[in-house]
């Protein structure tokens, strides 16, 4: 767990914490990006029905090309990743999944995945 603490919250924040052993609430885990939202306990499904569902409305190769896409960038400099983030965009259009996504938005359908 560390590891992804640190990453998250930096290494200055994650010493604080680790060394003192300092419990937080959940509104100063989102403070310092420990978590990306807060929604009440009662309203604790619908929030994660209704992410569940913007990402099931993209396509699965989509979303895990975008997910590798940021694992890969992190930490570079722009400049230094810009060929890598045209060449997996182009990828993701031209592939089969990429063009039903386009059609069904030129066609003001629903894609099928």
């Amino acid at each position: 767990m560390s590891p992804f603490v640190v990453r998250k919250i930096g290494p200055a924040r994650a010493t604080a914490l680790f060394v003192t052993g300092a419990r937080i609430d959940a509104k100063r885990a989102h403070e310092i990006g420990l978590v990306e939202r807060l929604v009440e306990p009662g309203d604790l499904d619908a929030s994660v029905e209704r992410v569940v569902a913007a990402i099931l409305e993209s396509g699965p190769r989509a979303v895990r090309a975008a997910k590798r896409l940021v694992r890969e960038v992190e930490g570079r400099p722009p400049d230094a990743v810009a060929d890598l983030v045209v060449e997996r965009i182009a990828a993701i259009r031209v592939s089969a999944e990429g063009q039903e996504g386009l059609r069904a938005f030129l066609e003001r359908r629903k894609p099928s995945w």
